[in-house]
């Protein structure tokens, strides 16, 4: 795939100092036309689709839940987006889909062979956005390092002040990193005096300092996107260094850890952490699971109805539906 990043040297320079919005040349790709979509979803493997519904207000994420996608075709799937709030995530497009792999090979490339912070970078990965109308993700921070590649529709994205999520409450931070609760974290409208407001159009990137809380709201169309996501040396030394302090945390009591990342002291804490971690004294804990209370009907008035019992999704797990923190418990164990 030909390079489509052409980004001023000043855009390389500031990726991960601060938020900005540059451009990019994969949104008129057909992979991302309905035809192509609709091809994808037939094929893609339900236990990486997952879908959820949200409601209106972003203070109040209550509404926020799962819903199962049964056996839906793919022309299906994209009718009941098209007229409810809903929001699918693919996970792992890359690992399915050839041409999706060559396309993050293509963006990593360029992008490190720029950019010095992700140079060593491991473990990309892709997961495709399609979303419905109007429909929004809650406020909330990704624990790797991540960027959002906008390919159809509109939406507004705020990329909040990084101090914010250091003034979130630690215990949540900490479960965010450590896999075991969703990531969202408490919002108020008041924060966004301290956002910067980015409004997307098809061909744009957006991109932030790690752990940057967000959130998104999209226009009055389908909207498709793509989040990509790296390990970076310093993406896993900040997950060290919270997972170590949610361990010491439980062994030691709730107290004010502290969250520096460089120095002796810090390398020696993560490196226990690690060794625990080898010799079984920290035991896996279980992940969140997904149990839905609708079913997405391309036929029905918001592309869902409920489901009286709730049922388990296909991506039920955590664990088993986002494969990326099991695989960097299996690196760290075998390079401790």
């Amino acid at each position: 795939m030909d390079a489509q990043i052409n980004w001023s040297q000043a855009q390389y320079d500031a990726y991960g100092t601060r938020p900005q919005v540059a451009s990019h040349g994969f949104a008129e790709s057909p992979l991302f036309t309905d035809a192509g979509l609709e091809a994808l979803l037939d094929d893609f493997p339900r236990h990486e689709l997952q879908a959820f519904t949200m409601g209106s207000n972003p203070e109040d994420p209550s509404d926020w839940g799962c819903v199962h996608t049964g056996d839906l075709s793919g022309a299906e799937l994209l009718a009941a987006v098209r007229k409810g709030a809903l929001w699918l995530n693919l996970l792992w497009v890359e690992r399915f889909n050839r041409e999706y792999a060559e396309l993050l090979d293509t963006m990593y490339q360029q992008l490190s062979a720029q950019i010095p912070r992700l140079q060593g970078y491991r473990e990309p990965h892709l997961t495709l956005l399609i979303s419905s109308p109007n429909a929004q993700v809650y406020y909330h921070f990704d624990a790797e390092d991540n960027m959002l590649w906008h390919v159809r529709g509109e939406k507004t994205i705020w990329l909040f002040d990084e101090a914010l999520r250091r003034e979130a409450p630690p215990q949540i931070v900490e479960d965010i990193f450590a896999g075991t609760r969703s990531e969202e974290l408490p919002f108020k409208r008041s924060f966004e005096s301290r956002a910067m407001r980015c409004d997307l159009q098809p061909g744009d990137v957006a991109s932030w300092p790690h752990n940057t809380p967000h959130r998104i709201e999209n226009a009055d169309s389908l909207n498709v996107s793509l989040s990509t996501s790296v390990i970076t040396p310093l993406s896993e030394r900040r997950w060290l260094t919270h997972c170590a302090n949610r361990w010491l945390r439980s062994e030691f009591g709730d107290r004010n850890w502290r969250i520096d990342e460089t120095g002796l002291r810090p390398m020696l804490k993560r490196n226990a952490y690690r060794v625990m971690r080898r010799v079984g004294r920290i035991k896996p804990e279980p992940h969140p699971e997904y149990v839905a209370r609708w079913r997405m009907s391309p036929d029905a008035e918001r592309g869902m109805v409920a489901l009286d019992p709730p049922e388990r999704t296909a991506f039920y797990s955590v664990a088993k539906a986002q494969m990326s923190p099991a695989e960097r418990d299996r690196f760290l164990l075998q390079t401790t």
